[in-house]
């Protein structure tokens, strides 16, 4: 099995073969569990690079973007406003395979204001968290409801495409 492109990740060498992550040990190259799938996105998505210090989801995601569809996974995200300060917002993503639309991962981050040493309004960004797909879902569902309770809000009742 000759690898397409190799990742060192902590102490793991993961690659790629024919669109499936592959595992090297002891000089052998395998294709990883599902379970090692998991801590394959959980290990890039989290990895500790200067390009990625005060990097959005969405950023880090672009960043993988290749690596990720060549394992054929597809990537979905979304970013919605919360209430945990003004101005902040939640950005979160689900991780799948394409084929068989088996969730593999979801994360999401949460984005607030602040002030830099300077004075200037920044966005502080959260850590990457892991979340269950279900709460994935239910963030995604409760933005469509948002949506559609602020435009009631402004009095917007229809809509047609």
């Amino acid at each position: 099995m000759q690898a397409e492109w190799k990742i060192q990740l902590n102490t793991k060498v993961y690659g790629c073969y024919q669109q499936q992550l592959t595992m090297d040990e002891d000089n052998q190259t395998r294709l990883a569990t599902k379970e090692e799938q998991q801590t394959f996105l959980n290990d890039l998505m989290t990895i500790e690079l200067d390009d990625l210090k005060d990097a959005y989801l969405i950023e880090r995601i672009d960043i993988f973007r290749e690596h990720l569809k060549a394992l054929n996974f597809n990537i979905e995200f979304f970013h919605a406003w919360n209430e945990v300060s003004a101005n902040s917002y939640t950005e979160y993503t689900k991780i799948e395979h394409q084929e068989d639309k088996e969730i593999i991962a979801c994360y999401k981050v949460i984005t607030t204001q602040g002030l830099s040493d300077n004075h200037e309004i920044i966005d502080i960004v959260g850590a990457l968290e892991p979340i269950e797909p279900t709460k994935y879902e239910v963030a995604k569902d409760s933005k469509i409801g948002s949506i559609k309770l602020q435009l009631l809000d402004m009095g917007i009742t229809e809509m047609k495409a």
